[in-house]
């Protein structure tokens, strides 16, 4: 049975780094959002809103491989590998 898209635009398998308030988390793949790879919810809530911002300007023909801003109250930086 195939496993359903995470992130639309993404695959599950795509690899990216995440900074989150200053702190490395480290390479992680977007299968990883459904898993305690982040401490706490609201980060991983952030790093999903920031993906989800990647992808939907990759659908519309932008070549964007990272953001950085502020999601949820959470500085996150992410960047696609």
């Amino acid at each position: 049975m195939r496993t359903k898209v995470i992130i639309d635009g993404l695959k599950n398998s795509q690899k990216f780094r995440a900074v989150i308030n200053g702190v490395f988390v480290g390479d992680c793949q977007v299968k990883d959002l459904l898993g305690n790879r982040f401490p706490h919810q609201v980060q991983r809530v952030a790093v999903w809103e920031a993906l989800g911002e990647v992808a939907r300007s990759r659908r519309v023909g932008a070549n964007q491989i990272g953001f950085a801003g502020t999601r949820q109250g959470i500085d996150v930086q992410v960047d696609l590998v």
